[in-house]
């Protein structure tokens, strides 16, 4: 019965995908309209905002709380338009575009591997097709193999296979890309020395069962966050970056990749981390309502 729910399930996401991109923002304008009627998570979203920004003023934090509840409503249909895994149509929209691909191409050739740190701000499940986002013409030293994303299982098995669809639309294989945060220690160490990026989503708050490690203030907040990627990372002297997409304007990111270092040995765990948040606040601040204020990022 969950297979053929499974089936179900994924025949209308193909189906739904099929739609113009303009298409999916209409259905966007209409959610983004609804979880404002509902007040989705409402009390999380105003709480964080305003403690993030204690100097704003109600009006400003509600402004910003609407629009961001259009960001939310547009990151769902664009994760439902991705999924079609028709890269033509997508490197069409130009939904997405790499802002600097000749750093990728850089640190692609001359480290042992990358760790690309990533967050919530943006799409983050549009991150897969990376590959796809490099306009210049410039041709690059890697492939889509030369990519994986590391992910937390989610309790309910179907659920997980919906994201795992949408999230690997755009490449061929889906274990090169998709690498539960369980095994990919082995995964790094089973490559080490090969040039390879892994995209680790690191602002979330620690998981279960997780180090948690101390952050600091971010975001005007005494915060603590987990180091896996990057202990990895100075463990094996690879190189680091920070990513963010940011939405230029409605149909459009700007995928910028920050470089930390190019041998994580020479710091330490820690210098890495803060350096990261240091980055990611300066980009929450210049465009507040690109960021995931609906969970509770928070907490231990």
């Amino acid at each position: 019965m969950k297979k053929i729910g499974l089936k179900l399930m994924l025949g209308l996401l193909k189906l739904l995908s099929l739609q113009p991109l303009k298409v999916h923002y209409f259905w966007s304008s209409l959610i983004g309209f609804v979880l404002r009627l509902v007040r989705y998570r409402r009390d999380v979203v105003i709480t964080n905002l305003s403690r993030s920004f204690p100097e704003k003023k109600y009006k400003e934090i509600t402004s910003i709380a609407n629009q961001f509840y259009t960001n939310l409503a547009d990151i769902f249909v664009e994760a439902v338009f991705i999924s079609r895994g028709n890269n033509k149509v997508l490197r069409d929209s130009r939904l997405v575009e790499l802002a600097n691909p000749e750093l990728m191409n850089e640190m692609f050739v001359s480290c042992p591997g990358v760790v690309l740190l990533d967050s919530h701000c943006g799409n983050w499940e549009i991150t897969g097709g990376v590959y796809n986002y490099d306009y210049s013409g410039v041709p690059a030293p890697y492939d889509e193999h030369a990519f994986s994303g590391v992910y937390k299982k989610l309790s309910s098995e179907f659920w997980g296979e919906i994201f795992a669809r949408i999230r690997c639309a755009q490449v061929t294989d889906k274990e090169t890309l998709y690498v539960e945060n369980r095994r990919i220690l082995r995964y790094m160490l089973e490559r080490k020395g090969q040039s390879h990026f892994y995209i680790f989503p690191n602002d979330q708050a620690p998981y279960h069962g997780a180090t948690p490690h101390h952050v600091g203030t971010f975001m005007n907040q005494d915060t603590w966050g987990m180091e896996g990627g990057v202990n990895v990372a100075v463990k094996m002297g690879m190189g680091v970056a920070y990513m963010c997409l940011d939405r230029v304007s409605r149909g459009h990111y700007k995928w910028k990749v920050t470089k930390i270092c190019d041998d994580a040995s020479a710091f330490t765990a820690e210098q890495i981390t803060r350096r990261y948040y240091d980055l990611l606040e300066e980009d929450i601040k210049a465009n507040p309502s690109n960021y995931l204020w609906s969970h509770k990022r928070w907490k231990i």
